[in-house]
């Protein structure tokens, strides 16, 4: 049975690091290895994981993000598979089984997600975090330089991918699993299972907080991808910089900036003159602005999902 090397980034929220590491603890799994890197906590984190300490390999380092504490966290870590979950987030109880079943029973993949249910601030499931992106498996790189359909704490790969893709890249910070996941399924086949077997934390609004740094830094991920691979058509690297700015412009739409609401749509208009999205979110923005906004907050700030 491979060892599975859990990393566990944490930053002052000592009450969801006990639950991250319990949800660990409780796996059906039993071949894992637990590394939680606190990156630097001010409130009493330390002293929350104190009766998990023999269970645990607790690292302290100063505040540098949650990427230098990821790749910290890998390299003081020894299993074969590698998963990832932020301390906010949490592993249902079959997790590890099924992705590291998944890797040995698919030995030309490199990393497997699924999906996750979404849970707010006070642990409330409200709703299943899917896409139908996410159905695509294999070679998918041509689909996830459209968008990043993988959700973070539902993963797991083989630590050689690592050898080929490297680490996080520790200059970003909102695209940063998009951009590691796209240089692995350079190299690896990429594999899905279709049950949630995450929970991931989504706190309304969130996607307004450091927008500016998303668009930059997302287009940062396109730039770099392209610069890797200068044999990409240019059918593809125009559709990605206008998927890009598309998505951009539904970001603006809803914190009501129009300016750039404009800019962004425009752009993508100019990438792709012919895009039925683009044409769509036109259109709605114009004619059904309030049924549009309500579309846009279930899709991008996740909320009214509770039935």
């Amino acid at each position: 049975m491979e060892k599975a090397s859990v990393i566990i980034p944490g930053y002052n929220l000592a009450d969801c690091a006990v639950k991250a590491v319990e949800s660990v603890l409780s796996q059906t799994y039993k071949n894992i290895e637990i590394v939680f890197v606190d990156d630097g906590s001010t409130d009493d984190t330390r002293e929350r994981l104190a009766p998990y300490m023999d269970r645990i390999k607790y690292i302290y380092k100063e505040n540098g993000g949650v990427c230098s504490a990821r790749n910290r966290g890998i390299r003081e870590s020894s299993g074969e598979f590698i998963a990832l979950v932020d301390c906010d987030d949490a592993y249902l109880q079959t997790k590890i089984e099924l992705c590291a079943k998944f890797l040995r029973d698919h030995p030309d993949h490199g990393l497997v997600h699924t999906d996750a249910y979404i849970i707010d601030e006070h642990d409330n499931a409200v709703g299943i975090d899917s896409h139908p992106s996410r159905r695509h498996t294999g070679w998918i790189t041509d689909k996830l330089i459209m968008m990043n359909f993988i959700c973070n704490p539902t993963i797991m790969f083989r630590r050689e991918c690592l050898d080929k893709a490297g680490m996080y890249d520790e200059n970003l910070f909102p695209p940063a699993d998009w951009d590691l996941w796209l240089r692995i399924s350079e190299h690896y086949k990429i594999g899905y299972i279709n049950q949630p077997l995450s929970k991931y934390r989504v706190i309304s609004n969130s996607c307004f907080h450091g927008l500016e740094r998303t668009k930059r830094e997302n287009k940062i991920v396109l730039d770099k991808f392209f610069a890797r691979n200068p044999k990409a058509s240019r059918r593809l690297k125009r559709a990605a910089y206008a998927r890009y700015h598309l998505s951009m412009a539904q970001c603006y739409f809803l914190k009501e900036d129009e300016k750039q609401f404009k800019e962004q749509l425009k752009a993508s208009f100019q990438y792709d003159s012919l895009s039925l999205r683009a044409a769509a979110v036109l259109f709605y923005s114009f004619f059904a602005r309030k049924s549009f906004r309500a579309m846009l907050e279930r899709k991008i700030l996740r909320v009214s999902f509770k039935s």
